[in-house]
């Protein structure tokens, strides 16, 4: 703060006034009455420099004055009023030189920087005591009776600027502390960094949760700068409600190179002596204090008025914080919760099927084709839970997936399908199917016996294109297929898919083929190598399709295969019609061959077939 007194005025015109020797004659009684008089409001050693300074100060513009040989009672030339004038600016300078010096002291800057950052203002206040110091000596000049009105104007420019000045100071003060708030308030969004969880570490972990930690240090260290502080203490009053038996407290020490300590009170201790204190008031209820603590002497005398309100007004914005955060932490863990619910089966904490088929879907974008995706279903479970009840199925389940987990080499993901159904995404070159017959080999102990696991297993590589559903659906396939072979496992073939969509579209191109009439038979003829007459023929279907090219006899019998109701029947009725009507042309032109034909597997069981052959002889 900057004050206009008269002080320079008075010391200026005693510099024109007084000799040397008296100036200095007078200094011992001047620094004995001010180390007598105002120790109440700063300390001795405030005081004796504040005095010290003025007197050196004195000195030397005497020395100037003396230097020009200047006489300015008289004022009778240019030299006495330049004299006057430059005992002034040195005066002044050197008053500010020394204030200067002790504020770049105590706040650890350079003495250039602080001149430098308080260029404007000492402009302003050289130019303002030299108008003091002229109007003042103008005064005497015409009449010195007039300095008691001098006197009354002078307080009274006093007073107007010093409330100028404090109207700013609290404006700014307000742009300050909103500001400071604010920062604090940013702290609920602030990720926790390696020092807040290193200060959750060191203090054991109890109930001292990371979010509280995050906004304490910002607290600590926005009232150390509001209120430069050297030493800032928050103590959280106990909460058993939410597990803190004990209080907690936090300290922020500026001069420590550990910087940050934590810990009950009874084993960091409180700070000896506080300068200022407030309480941390949330929801009426006491919850902790704030403490400040400096370390110079220049904030000594603690906190005015206003700052001490000021931190009042901070200290009650911590609890609201501390609870947004609260808030906040327990809604990111109720997140995270639903997150791994959603992808994790809630029994074995595997991940899920939605989680796998995102998981295949990021291996499969990788570009590489050598994972493999194996599924393995454990028989019977319903049969068992009848029998062994509930509690022990899922025991027999958490078993079952701990050996799937164990499987599991690096680069594997596990994870549950459905029931008893579990996969094991394999990116190695490594035989996962094995892998997991031979973890589930053994049986499954309980308290009431051992429980003989019944597997089947199907495994797919890795499809050409990137599709996690299709990899799925070769894999489950190739379960299907386990399940009717003897020893129940299986590989993914394309022979054994009956419902990839190429070949479902290709099974429905045929069904139209057959019903316009466009495949066609050629006949592989059989002779007799002694007579050369013909002994046997055998017949080759074949169809030219658009989509596929060229289909032979083996191509067609996979086809009909699919389980697509009526398409053997058509397709067996179309190749003994379309033989027979052939058969009968060789007849009349007096050739009788045997023709061999070549039917569906699946069609030698069905009922119906004798029936359609008699009926096509008979035509």
């Amino acid at each position: 703060r900057v004050v206009f007194v008269w002080s320079e005025a008075a010391l200026v015109l005693a510099a024109g006034l007084v000799s040397p020797g008296w100036l200095v004659l007078v200094t011992a009684p001047a620094l004995a009455l001010s180390l007598g008089l105002l120790p109440g409001r700063q300390p001795p050693l405030k005081a004796s420099y504040n005095a010290a300074m003025i007197v050196t100060a004195s000195a030397l513009a005497m020395l100037a004055m003396t230097a020009i040989g200047a006489t300015p009672l008289q004022l009778d030339s240019v030299r006495d009023v330049i004299g006057l004038a430059a005992a002034a600016v040195v005066l002044v300078v050197v008053s500010d030189l020394g204030t200067s010096a002790i504020i770049a002291v105590h706040t650890g800057r350079s003495l250039w920087r602080v001149q430098r950052e308080g260029g404007l203002l000492q402009v302003a206040s050289l130019v303002g005591n030299l108008t003091g110091a002229a109007a003042v000596w103008l005064t005497v000049g015409i009449d010195p009776r007039l300095l008691a009105v001098a006197a009354l104007a002078v307080v009274g420019v006093q007073q107007s600027y010093a409330s100028l000045r404090r109207v700013q100071h609290e404006q700014r003060r307000r742009q300050e502390l909103a500001a400071a708030v604010s920062t604090l308030a940013r702290a609920t969004t602030s990720p926790p960094d390696a020092e807040s969880r290193d200060l959750v570490d060191r203090s054991g972990g109890e109930a001292l949760r990371v979010p509280d930690t995050v906004v304490l240090q910002h607290a600590a260290v926005v009232a150390a700068e509001l209120f430069a502080a050297d030493l800032v203490e928050i103590e959280l009053a106990a909460e058993p409600d939410r597990g803190l038996d004990r209080s907690w407290l936090y300290r922020w020490q500026r001069s420590e190179q550990d910087r940050w300590v934590v810990g009950h009170p009874d084993q960091v201790g409180r700070h000896p002596a506080p300068r200022a204190t407030a309480s941390l008031i949330g929801s009426e209820v006491d919850r902790g204090e704030l403490r400040l603590g400096f370390d110079t002497v220049v904030t000594s005398a603690g906190l005015e008025e206003r700052e001490q309100a000021d931190l009042h007004t901070f200290a009650a914005a911590i609890p609201a914080v501390l609870e947004v955060a609260r808030q906040q932490e327990t809604e990111r863990r109720l997140r995270v919760t639903a997150e791994h619910l959603a992808t994790h089966d809630a029994l074995t904490g595997l991940p899920n099927l939605h989680r796998l088929l995102e998981t295949c879907t990021e291996y499969l974008a990788l570009g590489t084709r050598a994972g493999r995706l194996t599924i393995v279903e454990v028989c019977g479970l319903r049969e068992l839970g009848g029998t062994v009840g509930h509690a022990a199925l899922d025991r027999v389940l958490l078993e079952v997936s701990g050996r799937v987990r164990a499987a599991a080499v690096v680069g594997d993901v596990a994870a549950r399908l459905d029931g008893g159904r579990f996969a094991l995404l394999s990116a190695g070159e490594s035989d996962p199917a094995a892998r997991l017959i031979h973890a589930l080999a053994s049986p499954v102990p309980l308290p009431s016996g051992t429980v003989a696991l019944r597997t089947v297993t199907g495994d797919a590589p890795a499809p050409a294109r990137p599709d996690a559903a299709e990899w799925l659906r070769r894999a489950e396939v190739a379960l299907a297929a386990a399940h009717r072979t003897p020893d129940r496992a299986a590989s993914y073939d394309p022979v054994l898919d009956v419902e990839s969509t190429p070949r479902m579209i290709l099974v429905t191109a045929l069904q139209e083929a057959l019903r316009c009439g466009e495949l066609r038979v050629r006949y592989q003829l059989a002779r007799n190598l002694a007579t050369g007459q013909p002994v046997s023929v055998e017949a080759l279907p074949a169809w030219s399709s658009r989509s596929s090219g060229q289909l032979g006899q083996d191509d067609l019998l996979d086809l009909v295969s699919v389980d697509v109701p009526g398409l053997q029947r058509s397709y067996v009725r179309w190749l003994l019609s379309r033989v027979l009507e052939d058969q009968r042309e060789w007849f009349r032109r007096g050739v009788g061959v045997p023709v061999a034909v070549r039917l569906p597997r699946r069609s030698l069981v069905d009922p119906a077939l004798p029936a359609l052959v008699e009926r096509e002889l008979a035509d």
